[in-house]
């Protein structure tokens, strides 16, 4: 099988890297792990295929990623809550069945020894 040339392998990791960082959210030391390559190489292939300019200034958060975080931040306290929750009904019907056992296990006794 004939290897693709020169051009066409960078067209190919150009691709794969506007990819990863689309799919990262513009986070390059994301989009290195994700491709498993190191940040020094995506800083190197952006330079090489003179993405500075074109790609958003990362540094600064947007509204829709703070929204992002925000929406993240919330579920995950939802999900606390709701796992403390049926912890908490759960130890309670414990509880319950333990209190159950013992009562019936109290008129066993009674009624034997009677």
């Amino acid at each position: 099988m004939k290897r693709p040339s020169t051009s066409r392998w960078t067209l190919i990791r150009k691709r794969w890297l506007l990819y990863a960082l689309k799919r990262c959210g513009f986070n390059k030391t994301h989009a290195a792990e994700w491709l498993g390559v190191s940040l020094r190489t995506i800083r190197n292939w952006e330079l090489e295929f003179k993405l500075r300019e074109k790609l958003p200034n990362t540094r600064r958060p947007n509204f829709l990623t703070l929204a992002w975080h925000d929406a993240q931040e919330e579920r995950l306290k939802n999900r606390r809550e709701y796992t403390e929750k049926l912890r908490k009904d759960r130890e309670k019907a414990r509880q319950e069945e333990t209190a159950r056992m013992s009562e019936g296990i109290k008129k066993h006794t009674s009624e034997n020894s009677s």
